[in-house]
């Protein structure tokens, strides 16, 4: 693993995503940069009354939507001749533009429509709900024994958004996908796609605080 260098806290589970028996069993998730030059500067979001930015610099949870679908074997409608064309955050922002995947809401057009990946799969990767892991009451929260199931078994997606403190004294609102359970550490391997480093792995541990590069 590489050096871990900018603290990180684990905020939320915003979204989970059920996966069927019909689909392909997982395979590691592939690591999907948002600021890749591929698709980095490919606007998102859908017109509206609010701006709409860039997939570099707020793609991160729609790259981590990416990058579950690619590790379960899912394709994204193309145009011809390809028509199908393997997920990546370039041809799923492309799919979600013209399908109403994206929507506005307190001047902000890029916010990722939950449901897409329903519309996607035709339900074979569906959203079942959203955790606050600093909730009060435990009907709000889940506990770490369902996060190393789901992670494990591959059943669940765990989309995490987390927040970081340290980038230019401003609090920075991110999101990452758990991918790897690690019980000698007692921590979460995830796929950061913002992460500059080179390796794809950081740590979140059970006490759900964490470290990334």
């Amino acid at each position: 693993m590489a050096t871990l260098l900018a603290p990180l806290l684990l905020l939320l589970l915003l979204l989970l995503l059920l996966l069927s028996s019909h689909a392909t069993a997982p395979a590691p998730p592939p690591l999907f940069r948002q600021c890749d030059a591929r698709w980095g500067e490919a606007t998102m979001g859908t017109p509206g009354n609010g701006e709409r930015s860039t997939i570099c610099r707020e793609g991160c949870a729609m790259s981590c939507v990416a990058m579950a679908l690619a590790s379960h074997g899912f394709a994204v409608p193309c145009p011809p001749p390809r028509l199908r064309c393997p997920p990546d955050p370039g041809t799923l922002n492309a799919w979600l533009q013209s399908h109403g995947g994206y929507h506005c809401a307190g001047g902000d057009c890029n916010n990722l429509v939950l449901t897409a990946p329903d519309a996607l799969t035709g339900g074979r990767m569906r959203l079942i709900g959203e955790w606050d892991t600093s909730a009060v009451a435990s009907s709000a929260k889940i506990n770490t024994s369902s996060l190393v199931r789901g992670v494990t078994t591959g059943e669940v997606v765990f989309l995490a958004h987390v927040h970081n403190p340290e980038i230019a004294g401003h609090p920075v609102d991110h999101f990452v996908l758990l991918d790897s359970v690690d019980l000698a550490t007692n921590s979460f391997g995830v796929r950061d796609p913002y992460c500059a480093c080179s390796s794809s792995l950081c740590a979140f541990f059970w006490g759900l605080t964490g470290s990334c590069c």
